[in-house]
């Protein structure tokens, strides 16, 4: 799927996207600047929810926004530099609300730290579907290009700050427990708000979700130190 600009070629699907066409031109400084910049994020995120993706292009987004041409091409060289910047702005906010999601239940147990983030980390895919979930199908391109800054790869961060203090989940292996755990929740978040599967709520959702990361921890606990307890509570 080719997401077209108003006066440049779409590259060939499978084709990298020159640097130019997804880097911004200036950053908004000032309330106004950044004013723009959001009544254009708003605008693609209403006209991508009325069309497809490659219907797009920076004039229909500009009309959107309510700003001129000349303003939009500013900040943004391209519609793939739109996408993209729109994207890194939801993922990093949705990233930073899972962070103080994760510093709040630090001390909690297992089970009740794993619902409070994991429901948090649902209804933000659930709110955002358009952006986190279908951008990156529908635009290929574009997935090739956030892999560094994706929702998964920024939640990282807030996986191993958890369990950094839980050492009694055994953290030498702390990257295999960023791996297995990052992708297990993301995979079935993304599935399941994509497919909205029959039978399967929320609540049954985040219940299994838990159920499975918990019965891997479990699997992972090594014996402290004499006189070392976990930091949290423990249990289910």
């Amino acid at each position: 799927m080719s997401v077209q600009t108003n006066n440049t070629p779409a590259p060939r699907t499978g084709e990298p996207l020159p640097r130019k066409a997804l880097h911004r031109r200036r950053l908004p400084q000032q309330m106004r600047a950044r004013n723009t910049v959001d009544a254009i994020f708003e605008a693609t995120e209403r006209l991508a929810a009325a069309h497809e993706f490659d219907a797009l292009n920076t004039r229909m987004i500009a009309e959107r926004a309510g700003v001129s041409i000349g303003s939009l091409y500013q900040y943004f060289p391209t519609c793939e530099a739109i996408l993209l910047a729109w994207y890194e702005r939801v993922s990093t906010d949705a990233a930073k609300d899972i962070r103080l999601s994760t510093i709040e239940v630090l001390d909690r147990s297992l089970r009740e730290a794993l619902k409070i983030a994991i429901r948090r980390l649902l209804d933000i895919y659930t709110r955002n579907r358009l952006v986190l979930i279908d951008l990156p199908l529908q635009v290929p391109r574009i997935e090739q290009v956030i892999r560094y800054t994706s929702l998964e790869v920024l939640n990282r961060g807030n996986i191993r700050l958890y369990l950094s203090h839980h050492p009694e989940y055994d953290l030498s292996r702390m990257e295999a427990h960023v791996f297995y755990i990052e992708t297990l929740i993301h995979a079935l978040m993304r599935r399941h708000v994509r497919d909205a599967p029959e039978g399967i709520g929320a609540d049954d959702l985040v219940e299994q979700i838990c159920g499975f990361i918990m019965g891997y921890l479990e699997g992972q606990r090594v014996a402290l130190p004499p006189g070392r307890l976990p930091d949290g509570p423990q249990g289910t």
